[in-house]
């Protein structure tokens, strides 16, 4: 926690896959990833998101997909009464396009919009 409506996060993971019996590292999954974000809620019931994500580059089927970077955000309001909550994200904030997997769709950005009711 950075301040009492301001919070932080990251983390990372790193992966290596070797096939044992002839000695070969496997590329299909990214050995690299990254991520961090901030959470800030600076009036009772409204927050904000932002967080940037790192994936890095795989090898598969003789295929390179590029490693990426995204950055999704969103902003929110919980009312406290009737226990509704509505929301604006966006997933690809910058509208990088990219694949994931070789044989993927490219992916864009994406706009949600959300209602959402507790009880």
């Amino acid at each position: 926690m950075i301040t009492n409506w301001l919070s932080g996060y990251m983390n990372y993971s790193y992966q290596e896959l070797k096939n044992t019996e002839i000695h070969e590292i496997i590329q299909t999954a990214p050995k690299n990833k990254f991520t961090a974000g901030l959470e800030a809620t600076p009036l009772r019931g409204l927050s904000f998101i932002i967080d940037t994500h790192y994936v890095d580059k795989i090898y598969t089927w003789n295929t390179e997909v590029d490693d990426y970077i995204l950055t999704n955000a969103r902003i929110g309001y919980d009312f406290e009464k009737p226990n509704l909550g509505c929301a604006v994200s966006v997933f690809n904030l910058f509208d990088v396009r990219h694949r994931e997997h070789p044989l993927g769709e490219e992916i864009g950005q994406r706009i949600l919009f959300t209602l959402s009711y507790n009880f």
